[in-house]
This record gives structure tokens, C-alpha cells and sequence, in this order.
């Protein structure tokens, strides 16, 4: 069954300046469909248009559920930087995990995506704590992050007895804060970014270490998504002003920084401290 021809309307309404559902909205959407599904098919399609993919021109959407607590739906989208290294891309798994830590979520119950997950994305997946470890839900199969990466190199294996989740963030509008609460067990660079527009709204990232390394979540980069999932038209346009802070004699942010900044134009004032 086709979503009502409000659908769209109603979602442009539930979701101006945030970027994820309440419980209610989510209840309110799905009973425009005959299955859970078929919403999923149709609001992955409607998210995936805040993707920003003008390297691959692929899209991807992902929908974060929240475990218990409010039971609410975060969205993800993936990003890249033209003429930027790949290894700097966001990709859609991370940003809706990202995007339900920064919300204050305790565990995901399930992740829903409109592809099946790249290897480097069920890495980022497997630093989730075991027993919080989402269901991966692609086309209607639901599978757990062990069938799509047995034998999976981890958190343990590094002696990390605090993987991803074993602590929720507390949402603030103050970025030493979240540097305090960014997840580094691996390099120790507690770090967080700041994003201002020339409108004033805020933007935040926390850094998010991965076992594997490459798949970690740079602070500058989270920070970046959220503007992007927060701004549906405008995108990555209209920022002003970028801070970053990471730990004294741990820094290991400016090489990354400085590479994606690049992307935005020469009129952004970027500041990068220690603390």
C-alpha cells in the first residue's frame, strides 16, 4: 500500500529542526501503512534524500530504533567531500548511530537500511556492547551483526571492558561537555566538535573510536552530518564557524580536519584546541 499523499508533509512537519521521530509520530506515520515495511521502505527512500554522495551518486538511509526508553526513530545519511580522500566519508549506519548517541540513547534495538552494510560499516556496528547489539534489517531480513561479520576482531580483543553503549551521552548544548563524554578507549584523544551557521543554530560531533581504527567516527565529521541531517535543502551550506577540541598530548584531529575543511570553502573560521 502507497503512504497516504500526506506522508511527505506530515514528516517535512514532524521533523523541522531535528532529526529523528518521536515514538507518537513514529505510531502516527506507520498506520499509513499495511506493514512495518512497507513504512520503512517508504521513509528509508524519503531519508535518503539528505544523503550528500556527489562521488558515488549512491544514497544510502538508515533508521536507528531506540531500545526501550522513548522509543524513538533516528535517522542516517551518508556524506562525502568532493575531490576528499574516500576514507573521509560518512557513512549511513554511523551517522544514524551516532545521531541516537547524541540524543541521549541507551541501546538500539534495531538498524534499518536500504543496502546491505559494507564490511567497514559491520565493524562500526560490532563496537556496539554485545548485548545492546542492534538487529540489521535490509529489505525485510532481519540479521544480527554475528551472521554479517562472524568471526569479528573487537573491543575485547583490546582489553576494552566499555564498548559503544555501555554509557548514553547526556544532550547538552556545551561542547567541553561532550568532549568529556566522546568515546576514545583506544588513542585516549577525548575530543568533540562545534559547528555554528550563519543563522546561529549549533551543531555537535563526539568522537567515536573504533577497535579496527579506520572505521573511528571523526568529531569534525559527526558534527558535519548533524548539519546535514538537520538541514533537508541547504545541506552543508551556510556554516560560519568550526570548533574542535580534543585532549592535550593525545591530538590526532588536525590531519582530518584539515582535509574536510578544504571541501567547505576558505570563508569558515575553524579553531582547533587543546584542553
Amino acid at each position: 500500500m502507497q503512504a497516504n499523499n500526506n506522508f511527505e508533509t506530515v514528516l517535512l512537519k514532524y521533523t523541522n529542526n531535528k532529526s529523528y521521530l518521536t515514538h507518537q509520530e513514529l505510531i502516527s506515520l506507520k498506520s499509513q501503512f499495511d506493514s512495518e515495511q512497507a513504512f520503512f521502505d517508504a521513509l528509508l527512500k524519503w531519508v535518503s534524500e539528505y544523503a550528500i554522495a556527489p562521488v558515488s551518486q549512491f544514497k544510502v538511509a538508515a533508521l536507528a530504533i531506540e531500545g526501550g526508553g522513548e522509543g524513538r526513530l533516528f535517522f542516517g545519511a551518508n556524506l562525502e567531500f568532493s575531490h576528499q580522500a574516500l576514507s573521509l566519508v560518512v557513512h549511513a549506519e554511523q551517522s544514524a548511530i551516532h545521531n541516537a548517541l547524541l540524543h541521549g540513547v541507551d541501546a538500539i534495538e534495531k538498524l534499518v537500511i536500504n543496502a546491505s552494510p559494507c564490511g567497514y560499516c559491520r565493524q562500526f556496528i560490532n563496537e556496539i556492547q554485545l548485548d545492546k547489539q542492534p538487529l540489521i534489517n535490509v529489505h525485510g531480513v532481519e540479521k544480527t551483526i554475528q551472521q554479517y561479520l562472524p568471526d569479528a576482531f573487537g573491543p575485547s580483543d583490546l582489553d576494552n571492558q566499555a564498548p559503544l553503549f555501555s554509557q548514553s551521552l547526556t544532550p547538552c548544548s556545551d561542547l567541553n561537555k561532550y568532549v568529556k563524554q566522546s568515546y576514545a578507549p583506544y588513542s585516549g584523544n577525548f575530543s568533540a566538535c562545534q559547528i555554528q551557521n550563519v543563522n546561529g543554530h549549533k551543531y555537535f560531533g563526539v568522537y567515536l573510536e573504533n577497535a579496527a581504527y579506520s572505521p573511528s567516527l571523526s568529531p569534525l565529521q559527526a558534527a558535519l552530518n548533524q548539519v546535514q541531517l538537520h538541514n533537508r535543502e541547504s545541506g552543508l551550506q551556510g556554516i560560519s564557524e568550526i570548533v574542535i577540541k580534543q585532549t592535550k598530548g593525545k591530538a590526532n584531529q588536525i590531519g582530518v580536519a584539515n582535509a574536510v575543511v578544504m571541501s567547505l570553502g576558505s570563508n569558515v573560521k575553524v579553531t582547533i584546541e587543546e584542553v
